[in-house]
């Protein structure tokens, strides 16, 4: 009898051993980007000591089937944007997985539907993806493109869109089958008048002569208007050049006419290298 006794209080203890302590996911968050997505809740069941229990039975439930279902192997498959919660059930023991599904739904400019551009400084362009509850979808690469006006009105090169001239552009966001148009007003202040920075020199030495010229584009009013592009020529490259930035070099001895056209304007200024 007490051997018997002694056996059944083993057979306890050894059960007791092995009772199911705790269970744990892999990964206690699950990100989801599209309809029909799917992606397994891995499991494991611990005892009191620590160690993993094979074997363990797992129920898998979802607290908002309409955005996340869950079968019963644990496997996720994404139906609607939102958040939801898998409760896993092994034993008396619980776990919870948290699932974010955020699945692309619209593409918007922040600026709106327009922009107006009254500058030629370039503009970073930014467009958001939203998915079906308006929550921006991270790390969704937005391609951006100029279906009229490019090279006229505006041009884009990394994302930054700068005015060229007066007019109408239409920019367009695009993230897969999704996109955003966005309508660009260019109202550029005109140019009045075009005048050097200081004064140029009359003559250069031919010998090593060189200069640096600037010009500065101003409106009706007076005000700088900037980011025109100047260009730069000589009448008489064999006599001095200029480069784009308007350095000057002395060749040889004679007169040239230093010109500078920029907004509708152009500025000359006679030049002799002696």
């Amino acid at each position: 009898m007490r051997k018997t006794l002694s056996l059944v209080a083993l057979a306890l203890a050894a059960t007791a051993c092995t009772r199911l302590e705790r269970i744990e996911p892999a990964e206690a968050h699950l990100s989801l980007a599209s309809t029909g997505e799917e992606r397994k809740i891995e499991m494991k069941g611990f005892d009191k000591a620590g160690q993993e229990m094979k074997a363990v039975k797992y129920v898998f439930e979802s607290d908002h089937p309409a955005i996340v279902e869950v079968d019963a192997k644990g496997v996720v498959h994404a139906v609607s944007s939102g958040e939801a919660v898998i409760h896993v059930t092994a034993a008396d023991r619980t776990a919870d997985v948290h699932v974010d599904v955020s699945i692309p739904a619209s593409v918007a400019f922040e600026f709106g539907p327009s922009l107006a551009l009254t500058s030629r400084d370039p503009r970073a362009l930014a467009a958001d993806v939203r998915d079906h509850r308006d929550r921006k979808v991270a790390s969704a690469a937005v391609v951006y493109t100029v279906e009229s006006g490019e090279g006229t009105v505006v041009t884009l090169s990394n994302g930054m869109l700068a005015a060229v001239a007066n007019g109408q552009a239409v920019v367009r966001a695009s993230y897969g089958s999704l996109s955003a148009v966005l309508n660009v007003t260019v109202s550029l202040p005109e140019v009045a008048a075009a005048m050097f920075n200081g004064t140029p020199p009359e003559a250069l030495a031919k010998e090593g002569g060189v200069a640096d010229l600037s010009v500065v584009f101003r409106d009706a009013a007076g005000a700088e208007v900037p980011g025109i592009a100047a260009q730069w020529s000589s009448s008489d490259p064999a006599v001095a050049t200029v480069d784009a930035n308007g350095h000057v070099t002395a060749v040889a001895e004679g007169k040239t006419v230093i010109s500078v056209t920029g907004g509708g304007q152009t500025l000359e200024h006679k030049l002799k290298v002696e």
